[in-house]
């Protein structure tokens, strides 16, 4: 897959038809057009890139053992959502999921004494609350023997 190499169609095991090409922007400076992809599986590329867009990738699954493989089968880890009310499966995946956020229910909960960071290949470190500090810190070990004995 090509975000910005005009194709219409991402290709796997099975077929998906989205726009995600560059010239569907009709006007200086307008953002890019939202795409749905469907019908995605596993060895598709955009199931498993982290593409920055207006882009909604559905992926089917038949369990939730199956859906957990699928989000985390990605090298990458900045976001993962969970949309249930049942709080014991919320915590199920929320306790699996490799991912640095993880919403429930909502799309990009939080304000700024939240920290935000991924996992895996989606960044290092981590940006607000207190825990974005460590950034900035570097730890020194010094050891001095003070005397003979």
């Amino acid at each position: 897959m090509s975000l910005y190499g005009g194709m219409n169609t991402v290709q796997g095991s099975n077929s998906c038809l989205c726009d995600l090409r560059s010239d569907t922007m009709t006007a200086p400076n307008e953002a890019m057009r939202a795409a749905m992809a469907s019908a995605v599986d596993g060895d598709m590329e955009i199931g498993r890139e982290e593409v920055f867009g207006p882009v909604l990738v559905i992926q089917p699954y038949d369990t939730e053992a199956e859906a957990l493989a699928l989000a985390n089968g990605t090298e990458y880890g900045l976001c993962a959502g969970v949309f249930s009310q049942d709080i014991d499966k919320i915590g199920w995946f929320a306790d699996r999921l490799i991912a640095g956020q993880i919403y429930v229910n909502e799309w990009y909960a939080g304000g700024i004494e939240t920290p935000f960071g991924g996992m895996n290949l989606s960044g290092s470190g981590s940006d607000k609350g207190h825990e974005a500090i460590y950034n900035h810190l570097q730890t020194k070990n010094v050891v001095i023997k003070l005397s003979s004995s």
